[in-house]
């Protein structure tokens, strides 16, 4: 399997100050964690980061990492997955990532998309369908990682539902939840309409007694009031 080849550089300085320099320069801060290695401070460019990233697998894509400390040594190279990235809340510019090595003959665990497709004959006759997750957690081999799970659901009825088991899954593929796990149902509107007016009136309700309890307490202070003016 040929990994997307990401150049990236050793960091030496570290805090805020530097990194804000760094990213003046159009570099981010970065960091490859490993279970066998130190953690190793580095710089990695966003626009190249987004290129690498920019295949079918997005974000579960495993990338070569060709790290060069600025001498003429060829560039280490580590096999690794984004684990978790930063960005600014307003601009949304990239803020910081985290690498994480990868051995490719061992099973890792990643979050894959699920998808539906179609419309179910359910929703056609005014049900709804709830989808009750976006990712899965899946293992598998790091060349193994799937893009997506898509499961059709045209042929599904008002109280009808998916599982994990109803998915079909590629050789050596593995869904870290169990098998009678729900992942899409079927319900009626007139149900949701009843549950939303059950839990309408259990509010309305509490509040009557919420009401009543008070009125002693209001008693009892008027009761107060005679005592004092006698």
């Amino acid at each position: 399997m040929e990994l997307p080849v990401l150049e990236i550089a050793l960091r030496t300085e570290t805090g805020k100050g530097p990194a804000r320099r760094l990213r003046g320069k159009g570099f981010v801060p970065a960091v490859l964690y490993g279970q066998t290695t130190e953690p190793i401070n580095l710089s990695v460019s966003p626009k190249s980061l987004k290129q690498a990233l920019s295949g079918p697998l997005h974000i579960n894509t495993v990338l070569k990492l060709a790290i060069s400390d600025g001498s003429k040594k060829a560039p280490s190279e580590h096999a690794a997955l984004v684990c978790d990235h930063q960005y600014d809340p307003v601009s949304r510019e990239l803020l910081h990532v985290d690498f994480l090595t990868v051995d490719m003959a061992k099973p890792i665990r990643v979050e894959i998309p699920f998808k539906t497709t179609g419309r179910s004959l359910g929703e056609q006759i005014g049900g709804t369908m709830s989808v009750t997750t976006r990712e899965l957690p899946v293992d598998c081999l790091p060349a193994q990682i799937p893009e997506s799970f898509v499961i059709d659901v045209t042929e599904l009825k008002i109280g009808d539902g998916l599982t994990v088991a109803d998915l079909t899954l590629p050789e050596g593929v593995t869904i870290a939840l169990p098998e009678d796990t729900t992942l899409v149902s079927i319900v009626s509107t007139k149900v949701e309409e009843e549950e939303v007016k059950e839990d309408e009136e259990e509010g309305e309700a509490a509040a009557e007694d919420g009401e009543k309890s008070e009125a002693p307490a209001a008693d009892d202070k008027d009761k107060e009031k005679e005592k004092a003016s006698s």
